[in-house]
């Protein structure tokens, strides 16, 4: 290789070193991005509705954690925004698997970055602002497995849905008397100094993966960071039984005495009721539970899946909410 490259002309050298120089850039990039999160890849939940939150109730929670502190780990999209501002978490992870909500939780940092305010947060998933969300989104420093492209389809398609939800949010805040981070200036300042001080990271990734849930811990035990909220979402309702590997990374996260475990189900309705108006972003409503994590880790001894959790967990059971506290 020496000898060729000898024997070419200098503009030609120049040019293959440079060509070499970015080839092996790319292949660490790669290797960067592969050590630390699963790649994202489309999934079944792939779907325009599941871009903006379907849990109407998460209020549910706020008594649970607010001011709790500490670190914050969730599933999903706008709604760990809502919970990490009530819980005041000092630093943030949301991960998920599905591609078209890694891209709009990338979208949403920019629009956190962007906006100074939560009126023009939400006006920037309006139609009229394509323009200025061009630009937005073309400064994202995206993973490899996200482009730019998708980052506006995305957002294309999730206006409707992400409008809906913040209807649906301000309409329930009115209703039982709370505030959100998208209609509370106080609180969207909360979850926007974390954006700009680069405290919430973005994660592709799976509960049962090896690499997202083991950064984070990594990370948090390096930092002293001691996680506080792991919130679930319903992603546990999809396991038949837990694989090992999920046992596995909630037992590697630290935690303390106050951490809790947020979560939702929507199957067993007879045993599980659905909390009031939970149906508003979903053909199917969300039963909600609060458990302490030291009662989820002795539980997952007995319970195979999230139902048997639940069952062995004895309670305070009300109309939509169980907590195990």
């Amino acid at each position: 290789m020496k000898i060729l490259i000898c024997k070419l002309s200098q503009s030609r050298r120049i040019v293959l070193l440079f060509f070499l120089l970015c080839i092996s850039f790319l292949q660490c990039n790669k290797e960067k991005w592969n050590s630390n999160e699963e790649f994202c890849e489309h999934s079944m939940w792939d779907k325009p509705i599941n871009i903006a939150p379907n849990e109407a109730r998460i209020d549910l929670f706020r008594p649970f954690i607010e001011k709790i502190g500490g670190g914050y780990v969730g599933v999903g999209s706008l709604q760990n925004f809502v919970l990490a501002s009530w819980a005041k978490s000092e630093r943030i992870w949301i991960i998920d698997c599905t591609k078209r909500i890694v891209a709009s939780n990338f979208i949403n940092i920019a629009f956190l970055h962007h906006a100074k305010c939560y009126k023009g947060f939400r006006k920037l998933w309006s139609a009229g602002r394509k323009g200025n969300v061009r630009e937005i989104i073309r400064q994202i420093s995206l993973p490899p497995y996200i482009d730019f492209e998708y980052c506006m389809q995305t957002w294309e398609i999730g206006l409707h849905f992400t409008n809906r939800y913040f209807t649906v949010l301000d309409e329930i805040s009115q209703r039982f008397g709370f505030f959100t981070c998208f209609n509370n200036q106080s609180l969207y300042e909360e979850i926007r100094t974390k954006a700009l001080k680069n405290k919430i990271t973005i994660l592709a990734g799976r509960l049962e993966g090896t690499r997202a849930i083991a950064r984070i811990a990594n990370y948090a035990k390096r930092h002293n960071i001691v996680i506080r909220i792991i919130y679930f979402s319903n992603a546990e309702e999809y396991f038949r039984e837990y694989p090992l590997q999920f046992i596995q990374n909630v037992r590697i996260l630290p935690v303390d005495e106050k951490t809790i475990a947020l979560r939702t189900v929507s199957l067993y309705r007879q045993e599980f009721p659905w909390a009031t108006f939970s149906e508003r972003l979903n053909s199917r409503g969300f039963h909600y539970n609060a458990m302490r994590w030291k009662i989820f880790i002795e539980n997952l001894k007995n319970g195979t899946n999230v139902f048997s959790v639940l069952k062995y967990a004895h309670g305070v059971k009300t109309q939509g909410l169980c907590v195990a506290y």
